[in-house]
């Protein structure tokens, strides 16, 4: 299997980026974000109406169009400001080739996650951030197999860009590429509400924005699906438990996997698992946005999940249902603060401090092992038909750190666990006896 690129070029907005909006000011949820260019890829089968040079056309020009209002994505990040110069500078487009079938690629890269990497990711994440100045803050990589399916590969800056976000310009571009239209719900960013105002960036110890580095030992990542049964089966093993009442198909899913993460931790660590809170629609300060607009940035809240060993290193936390206990004694603190609060100060205090817990943890590498987690599911990727259909899959890569990502699948029914782990504990992951029970 061969990749190669033919050719790559600058995509600005169709319409220049008038002055008032040069200046995109950050908020202090975009400060504590990470500036990786988070990789997603989404696989189409060919469509004989729309082949080649065709869809290359059709591609660069709504992308062109719907840059106009995700005119953030065409500037460059300028760290030293806090700011996006919106300069229209370009979102980097690149057109590759791969000499293998798209059923045949598909067959093998889930649990072979390495492959996207190779063949389908844009650019190495850790070059990406060398020079922000420079960097696009989009990327994109469009590959077409031997049969005419394509691979579109978006990375778009943590720093600009959270998963909502994400998928909210995915389903915006290909809207109007399908329609070749605009699509009538308005875009927005922090500095057209105020919200740069309202969450001002901070002064930050340098200790909280410093990011882990990605792991020095040798990581594995595959893809394991939870089908519309087997979430039902382990939901109703849920509500047999005496603490669980109505557990969510998220929360079967996301805690049957960290379970298995903790018991495939043979060391006498403790385990802390870390995941963002998305806050949109929850917090008292933002109700001031329309139900028809589309609030794009950061958004987010870290909590942290921590499993302590006893002093034999014993698990204490064994069972899915206690790590659903766990998680929902964590999570709805922070939503509940942020519907009642008044005062953003409450929403950078609670941000840095749980940020700063976490890294702290990071910090104890011999003595905590770390696991970030986040659930996409719910939000719109797989709406994202370009007018040659919905995606056949939707995925993320370029993984450096020891994680677990949830999306849903195609059918809407499923969940599919994104997981990345050293090694050998990924050998324990998938013996672990709910993994080889409930997932494909």
């Amino acid at each position: 299997m061969e990749s190669q690129i033919i050719g790559r070029k600058m995509i600005k907005p169709a319409v220049p980026t008038p002055d008032h909006l040069r200046i995109c000011k950050l908020t202090f949820f975009d400060q504590f974000a990470p500036v990786d260019h988070i990789p997603f890829m989404q696989f189409y089968k060919a469509n004989s109406s729309e082949q080649g040079e065709n869809v290359q056309a059709k591609l660069l020009k709504s992308l062109s169009e719907t840059l106009v209002r995700f005119y953030p994505l065409a500037g460059r990040y300028i760290e030293d400001g806090w700011y996006i110069d919106c300069n229209d500078m370009g979102a980097e487009y690149i057109e590759s080739k791969i000499n293998v079938e798209l059923d045949e690629f598909l067959s093998i890269a889930p649990k072979n996650m390495h492959l996207l990497d190779h063949h389908l990711v844009a650019r190495d994440n850790l070059k990406a951030i060398s020079n922000l100045a420079t960097t696009p803050i989009l990327c994109l990589k469009v590959s077409t197999f031997n049969c005419g399916g394509t691979a579109i590969c978006t990375h778009l800056s943590h720093k600009v860009v959270d998963g909502f976000t994400a998928a909210t310009f995915f389903r915006e571009w290909s809207s109007t590429c399908k329609s070749d239209t605009m699509i009538t719900r308005q875009v927005v960013f922090p500095p057209q509400l105020g919200f740069d105002k309202l969450f001002s960036t901070r002064d930050i110890p340098d200790a909280i924005k410093q990011k882990p580095g990605p792991s020095q030992e040798k990581l594995v990542a595959k893809t394991f699906v939870f089908n519309e049964e087997a979430i039902s089966k382990i939901k109703s093993r849920l509500a047999h438990s005496i603490d669980i009442t109505q557990p969510t198909r998220v929360e079967a899913v996301t805690c049957t996997v960290l379970k298995a993460i903790v018991s495939a931790t043979k060391s006498t660590k403790d385990v802390l698992f870390y995941c963002p809170v998305n806050v949109r629609g929850r917090s008292n300060l933002v109700k001031q946005v329309d139900e028809n607009s589309l609030l794009c940035g950061n958004y987010c809240i870290p909590v942290a999940i921590k499993i302590i060993r006893d002093t034999a290193g014993n698990k204490k936390i064994l069972e899915v249902q206690d790590l659903v206990s766990l998680t929902r004694s964590r999570i709805p603190n922070v939503l509940d603060l942020c519907s009642k609060s008044t005062n953003p100060d409450d929403l950078f205090l609670e941000t840095a401090t749980n940020l700063g817990e976490i890294k702290e943890d990071i910090g104890k590498g011999e003595q905590v092992d770390t696991v970030f987690f986040s659930s996409l599911c719910r939000f719109p990727f797989y709406e994202a038909d370009f007018g040659w259909g919905k995606p056949e899959w939707v995925t993320t890569g370029g993984m450096t750190l020891q994680l677990a990502f949830f999306m849903d699948t195609k059918s809407g029914t499923g969940i599919s666990a994104m997981v990345c782990l050293q090694e050998e504990r990924m050998l324990q992951f998938e013996c672990d006896p709910d993994i080889v029970a409930f997932t494909s």
